[in-house]
């Protein structure tokens, strides 16, 4: 069985019966963007399944390494809360407050997260340890924690790393002066090293514990073997019938130098089930479809454990089998007993769960009651996974694990980063219409995937030519990427033996000499594969899951060379212009403090008058004749939306809420080209162009 991650306790259980009916069967687990690296860490550093979860409401310095915990990488929606409430300029009085939540962001591209930084810096995806060697080493120097000092003594940096040291010592003397309140943060592209550096700093600011702002949790591993397990298993004749759960598509996002074909020539049966006729499952022996997770009963656990129950909106639009039916149908009697339930049989599954759930926590009541009150309340009240082990981490003795993080990626050339898609993820949500014709929430890209370019390193390629600087404006020299072209150039990207050929998208805010590919498109396949019965995402963008290594799925290096031909891409940052008028008005806390409404008298439109209105002092009267009547906003209520932009992330949540409460259709690649998406929504991204002491253009 090859099977997904999943926080649902029923499915475990039923998991944990089918090894027992089944012990001979092989269990295996994959996803396409498992956080491998996190993982280990942790269980390394904490002990096997804990969990660290952050709790925002009480971290007033966070630092980022390439992670985008307010975009794809989020923990969860209540952690997204808490930031914003975090990020509040104003306290509980409405007075502005002291003590605001302070961002630090190290990454290679521009993500929702680095959007929201207080300070940024750019740093190519294997130049981030250095980042975090160099913050960790004075954090130990200011904090004199034994096993932080221990550890970075061990560790060799390499001589010339390009970072401003004054950003390193400021950013980790703001984390030192927040002990207990400071959090470092490491991403699930970044190697195990990574993490276990971001948990020594974190040990040594006393975040980790009761007192701090994370939680480690204890939760119990599920025992799976990995992807090259089972390419073992089969070559080995262990394994000849494989059935595959997973909501990953392996046939398609597993990395370049897998060979899924090899592996499936091998196999006496497969078995697919999944929602979707993904390109895993046209080549498989029986597809069975399966259901949307809305379709049918299920439950979860949130990252602190608290039990949630799935409810089913709508019986199955197209019939299907859930994952949790399917093991049920294998674990019944073949022959099912006179008196056997008529009930759906993934909800007395459950059912079952809850039924323990309740009594282990031995809550008062009724299990029916509690119950129906779960099913209202939407999760079910009381403790979640208990507090891990209180022994202290010897960090130092972690040396050798982190020192592997420092070698640069395998090969030669330039640095490519393989990045999770904000729309299609890793490219499972390929056919919603909704998700294609959102904009990234940084490019503002749809309906397509492309490489993302620093101007430098783009001009370098010769892939993009500045214009001309007018005067002692820097936004003058990139003028000709906001004039609506969107026919852009082409990159030929190669790693080993696998090429890849796609569009140049010039990203600011990127890190030089280093190129990120996202993920999740060109699944419609080549001549030599099977086509997929896609309607919405057939022909869109390219697929670079080729150029990915196994031992390195994020991260590699290759030979990126300028391409013939030119592609039109769908943007649209330029449309609904202002016509001039301020778009972005930006100021400091400080400032906010000593005058809140700085922004209403700033830039072009700081000459009108104050309060203004545009409705006259009262109303019509027909029956008087006189203009004495009140309007009617006088005396109901008038609805208006107001969004506060210190807590507002740009995740495009709202948009998509918004087009699928109100059935907004989509238009397609070509009418969003020409300016006519239709979404009731919209949000922009705007760079302001920064310029050092010596009048160098800085792209932070």
């Amino acid at each position: 069985f090859l099977v997904g991650r999943c926080s649902s306790p029923t499915r475990r259980r039923l998991v944990e019966e089918m090894r027992k009916a089944h012990p001979q069967a092989r269990w295996f687990c994959y996803e396409a963007l498992d956080p491998v690296a996190a993982r280990a860490a942790a269980a390394r550093a904490y002990g096997p399944g804990v969990r660290l979860v952050t709790d925002f409401t009480k971290a007033r310095r966070v630092l980022a390494l390439d992670s985008d915990f307010l975009g794809v990488d989020k923990e969860s929606v209540a952690a997204l809360a808490d930031f914003a409430a975090a990020r509040k300029p104003e306290d509980e009085h409405g007075r502005p407050r002291k003590d605001m939540a302070r961002l630090y962001v190290v990454e290679p591209a521009l993500t929702v997260t680095g959007g929201m930084a207080d300070h940024r810096l750019r740093a190519a995806g294997g130049k981030v340890a250095v980042a975090a060697a160099l913050v960790a080493g004075r954090v130990a120097e200011i904090t004199r924690n034994p096993g932080l000092q221990a550890l970075v003594q061990t560790l060799s940096l390499p001589s010339g790393h390009g970072f401003d040291l004054r950003w390193i010592d400021e950013c980790a003397a703001d984390l030192a002066a927040a002990a207990g309140q400071a959090v470092v943060l490491a991403g699930p592209r970044q190697p195990v090293g990574v993490h276990l550096l971001a948990h020594a700093v974190n040990d040594a600011l006393g975040t980790t514990g009761p007192e701090g702002c994370v939680s480690a949790l204890a939760s119990a591993p599920e025992a799976f073997g990995s992807l090259a397990d089972l390419k073992e298993s089969v070559a080995m004749g262990e394994v000849a019938t494989l059935v595959s759960l997973t909501p990953a598509d392996p046939a398609y996002d597993t990395p370049g130098d897998y060979d899924w074909a090899d592996l499936r020539s091998r196999l006496r049966k497969f078995i697919h089930l999944g929602p979707r006729v993904n390109r895993t499952a046209v080549g498989a022996d029986l597809h069975v479809p399966g259901t949307h997770f809305l379709e049918e009963w299920g439950d979860v656990l949130d990252p602190r454990g608290v039990y949630s129950v799935v409810q089913p909106m709508i019986l199955p639009l197209h019939g299907g089998t859930s994952e949790l039916a399917f093991y049920l149908r294998l674990l019944a009697p073949a022959t099912p007993p006179p008196d056997a339930p008529k009930d759906d049989p993934a909800y007395l599954a459950v059912r079952e769960t809850f039924a323990a759930r309740h009594a282990a926590a031995a809550q008062p009541g009724p299990v029916d009651d509690a119950w129906d009150k779960t099913l209202r309340d939407g999760f079910l009240h009381g403790p979640g996974f208990p507090p891990a082990r209180a022994e202290p981490t010897a960090f130092g003795t972690l040396a050798p694990l982190v020192a592997e993080a420092f070698p640069p990626p395998v090969g030669e050339g330039m640095e490519i980063l393989f990045a999770t898609d904000p729309s299609l993820y890793d490219g499972r949500f390929i056919n919603n219409g909704w998700l294609q014709e959102m904009p990234d929430p940084v490019t503002k890209l749809t309906w397509d995937n492309a490489a993302l370019l620093s101007p430098k390193t783009a001009e370098a390629l010769g892939v993009f030519t500045p214009a001309p600087r007018k005067g002692n404006d820097p936004h003058s020299r990139f003028q000709s990427l906001g004039n609506g072209d969107q026919t852009v150039p082409m990159v030929k990207v190669t790693v080993g033996d696998a090429s890849v050929t796609l569009p140049v998208l010039v990203a600011f805010g990127h890190a030089d000499d280093a190129i990120t590919l996202p993920l999740g498109y060109g699944q419609s396949g080549g001549a030599d594969q099977p086509q997929l019965p896609m309607q919405v995402g057939a022909g869109t963008g390219f697929d670079v899951n080729p150029l990915r290594r196994l031992a390195s799925p994020f991260l590699s290096r290759g030979k990126v060379e300028k391409a013939g031909g030119r592609h039109t891409l769908a943007l649209t940052q330029e449309h609904g212009s202002m016509e001039g008028r301020a778009l972005v008005r930006e100021g400091t806390v400080e400032r906010y403090g000593n005058d809140p409404t700085f922004a209403a008298h700033e830039a072009e439109d700081s000459h009108i008058p104050p309060n203004i209105s545009l409705y006259k002092p009262a109303g019509y009267d027909r029956q008087s004749g006189r203009f004495d009547r009140p309007h009617l906003f006088d005396q109901k209520n008038q609805w208006g939306m107001v969004i506060d932009l210190s807590q507002c992330i740009g995740c495009n949540a709202c948009l998509l809420a918004c087009q699928a409460e109100n059935n907004i259709p989509i238009v397609g690649k070509d009418q969003v080209r020409r300016g006519r998406e239709m979404h009731w929504i919209r949000m922009d991204r705007y760079f302001v162009a920064q310029q050092d002491e010596h009048g160098r253009y800085l792209n932070q």
